[in-house]
């Protein structure tokens, strides 16, 4: 405890001797602390437009893949990628040589069906004529009837041996159509032991090899189905010539049982054999006039023509290939456009197909629409392809341009402050003043609305300071004043930044700047 005391008094005394060396002139002037005026805003919570900006492109609304349906040359194609197209133009052309044939050789066919129709139906009347005259006659009706049934018996063989020979196409069609499908099967399987991943090469020469197997497959089920009608009309025939057959014997042997009136049954059996003759001749006409519109058709498809109005993108096939519908020869993009962005998978449940946006192309604004969102992310962005409609009838915009897309959400209550005020160094953050005090605060961002950002991290009644911000820093004495003070102040602060005394290499201030000596 004393010796406590003892050096409590010691240290005192040193006090007392230290203050009694110290002169007047020595007393330290104290100096008064820079004051910095700034402006501020005063924060309060509002209700502003809510939006959500992504940057897109521009691309077509409609795309057409333009296919020819026939497995013929391309004789000519008329346009070049990038070319302007209007609907109706002539795009590209087969070679026609034998389609051309074909039309031909299904009309002469149909006018000769048609002749033999006419030529069947006055045999009818005819024979229908004859047999109402000879209802009463007997004479050689018997060997009439036998000689109708041994007829119909040679046209009945005659169908049956079509009908064995086309069945046999159709059991060759099948065998080859089943080769190829087995060896469409084996390569798929081959494709799919590649890892995509890690071989792509590999795996995109595989895919070849599948499409060139399923193609070939797809031509040969199309000849084997071909085969199959073909071999079920034949036994069609087949089966009607039977029953023409039997029909013909069950006369023949009631006439021979009953003693039927020769002439009678002659006269009916040749109507009716007329009869059947005409409604087959109308049956082949019919076949006749489908054949010859087919080849009318198959003639028109060999003229490609355009369906939009808009552009060539892409030519893929050449002169000279030989066409199929499985691959296109060239793809059109219409001349309406839209916008494409990718919605993140944090704003998909945000956004709805309806809702407006606002969208930047160069200089020019438009007002847009959201018209359709994927449900399926793409495999690389994980984003959502989203498209964004808007009226650009007067403007020639091309395909691929950039386009900034704000996308009204609604109205978010909060706190707004300008964009331009908001600084960062690793984070976002802006200055407020509290107590005359500069402070740092650490901020997110959220919607935007024009020059405004909706921000967490600032409360109602903060002082955000709005100019004035180069100036400070944290910790910094300010003023709240106006703008011509703020100003007046900035072009102090560059006077002093300009002056010749540096405090640090002992230089003396010129004459005249005795009042700046106080900021230093």
């Amino acid at each position: 405890m004393m010796s406590k005391l003892l050096s409590n008094i010691l240290t005192l005394g040193l006090l007392l001797v230290l203050t009694g060396c110290v002169s007047d002139k020595d007393v330290v002037e104290e100096v008064d602390e820079k004051t910095f005026p700034v402006e501020v805003i005063n924060l309060a919570i509002d209700a502003n437009t809510s939006k959500i900006k992504y940057v897109g492109v521009l691309q077509p609304e409609i795309y057409r893949e333009k296919t020819f349906t026939n497995f013929t040359v391309i004789e000519k194609i008329y346009v070049e990628e990038g070319d302007v197209v209007f609907v109706g133009d002539l795009l590209a052309k087969q070679d026609t040589t034998e389609l051309e044939a074909n039309v031909d050789k299904t009309y002469q066919a149909r006018e000769t069906a048609k002749n033999e129709e006419e030529s069947a139906y006055q045999n009818m009347l005819a024979k229908e004529l004859a047999y109402k005259d000879s209802k009463n006659s007997t004479s050689e009706y018997n060997a009439e009837l036998k000689a109708d049934m041994e007829e119909k018996e040679s046209i009945m063989n005659t169908e049956k041996a079509e009908y064995d020979a086309v069945k046999a196409e159709y059991e060759i069609a099948e065998a080859d159509y089943n080769t190829a499908k087995t060896e469409y099967d084996d390569a798929v399987l081959a494709r799919d032991a590649i890892d995509q991943g890690a071989d792509p090469d590999g795996y995109a020469a595989a895919q070849l090899i599948v499409t060139e197997k399923e193609t070939t497959m797809d031509a040969k089920e199309l000849v084997m189905e071909a085969k199959a009608t073909k071999m079920n009309n034949q036994n069609a025939e087949y089966i009607q010539a039977q029953v023409d057959y039997n029909t013909a014997k069950n006369k023949y042997d009631i006439a021979i049982e009953e003693g039927v009136s020769v002439n009678t049954e002659i006269a009916e059996a040749n109507y009716n054999a007329s009869k059947a003759q005409y409604e087959a001749s109308k049956s082949k006409t019919k076949m006749y006039d489908l054949a010859y519109e087919e080849a009318k058709d198959a003639l028109d498809d060999s003229y490609m023509y355009s369906d939009i109005d808009g552009y060539v993108l892409k030519i893929i096939s050449e002169e000279g290939e030989v066409a199929s519908p499985l691959f296109p020869v060239m793809v059109l993009g219409s001349s309406d456009t839209i916008v494409t962005i990718g919605i993140s998978q944090n704003d998909v449940r945000t956004i709805e197909v309806g809702m407006k946006a606002e969208i930047s192309i160069s200089t020019l604004d438009f007002d847009g629409e959201v018209i359709s969102i994927s449900k399926i992310p793409d495999e690389s962005s994980r984003t959502y392809e989203t498209f964004v409609s808007f009226p650009e009838d007067k403007y020639n915009f091309f395909i691929g341009e950039s386009a900034v897309v704000d996308i009204i959400v609604g109205e978010s209550e909060g706190i707004w402050i300008p964009i331009n005020i908001i600084q960062n160094d690793g984070e976002d953050f802006v200055y407020i003043v509290s107590n005359d005090r500069v402070f740092k605060k650490i901020i997110r961002l959220g919607s935007i609305d024009n020059d405004f950002v909706l921000v967490e991290g600032l409360e109602a009644g903060d002082q955000l300071i709005s100019n004035g911000i180069k100036s400070v820093k944290p910790g910094y004495l300010v003023k709240i004043t106006n703008e011509e003070e703020l100003n007046n102040q900035e072009v102090t602060d560059i006077n002093e930044n300009d002056e010749d005394y540096n405090e640090s290499s002992g230089q003396k201030l010129e004459e005249g700047d005795a009042d700046n000596e106080e900021n230093y």
